[in-house]
C-alpha cells in the first residue's frame, strides 16, 4: 500500500521525539491511536452503509412484480365463504368463526394469564420464604456466642538415634 521502509520510519520517530519531546510523546501517541481508531470506526461504518445500499439495490433488481393470486388460483375458499374441498359449497354460517368464540377465547387466555402470574407471585413467595430459611439456619443467632477453634502447636523434640548398630549383650554381660 504504502512504500514505507524502516529508515522512514527511523526519520519519523526521530522528528517525533524532537518536536514532541520524549515526556509527552506517549500522550501524543496515544491521542493519534484514538483518532485512527475513530478514523477507522468511520470508514467501517460509511463502507457498510454503502454494501447495504449496493444489497438493497440488487434486490430490487431481482425483484419481480408477482401476478394476483386470484387470476392464478381463483377466489379463496374461506373469504367467499365456500367449501374448498366439497366442491363449490357454502359452508354452514354455523360454522364460522363468530365474535362471541373469539371473546370466549380472548377470555380464557386472560384466565390463562392470571393463573400463570398468580402460580409466579406464588413461586417466587416460596422460594423467598426458602432461601430466608436458609439464611436462618446458617447465619448464627445474635445471642449466641462464636466458639473460635484454638490451635496449640507442640514442639516435639527429636531423639538421638545412634546411628552406628551397638553390639548385642550377652547373659555374660549382665
Amino acid at each position: 500500500m504504502f512504500d514505507i521502509g524502516w529508515m522512514e520510519i527511523l526519520v519519523v520517530a526521530v522528528v517525533a521525539v524532537v518536536v514532541v519531546g520524549p515526556q509527552e510523546l506517549p500522550r501524543v501517541l496515544a491521542n493519534m491511536g484514538r483518532w485512527v481508531a475513530k478514523g477507522r470506526a468511520v470508514a467501517r461504518e460509511f463502507q457498510d452503509s454503502v454494501h447495504t445500499v449496493i444489497r438493497e439495490a440488487e434486490l430490487e433488481d431481482l425483484r419481480v412484480d408477482l401476478p394476483d393470486p386470484n387470476k392464478i388460483f381463483g377466489e379463496n375458499p374461506i373469504t367467499t365463504g365456500k367449501s374448498a374441498v366439497g366442491g363449490g359449497d357454502a359452508i354452514p354460517e354455523d360454522q364460522f368463526i363468530d365474535d362471541e368464540l373469539i371473546a370466549e377465547m380472548e377470555a380464557a387466555d386472560a384466565l390463562t394469564v392470571e393463573a400463570v402470574r398468580k402460580a409466579t407471585a406464588e413461586g417466587d413467595r416460596v422460594r423467598a420464604e426458602a432461601e430466608a430459611e436458609t439464611v436462618a439456619k446458617t447465619e448464627p443467632a445474635a445471642d449466641s456466642k462464636i466458639i473460635e477453634p484454638v490451635i496449640v502447636s507442640a514442639q516435639i523434640e527429636p531423639k538421638s538415634v545412634p546411628l552406628e548398630p551397638t553390639p548385642a549383650k550377652t547373659a555374660a554381660d549382665t
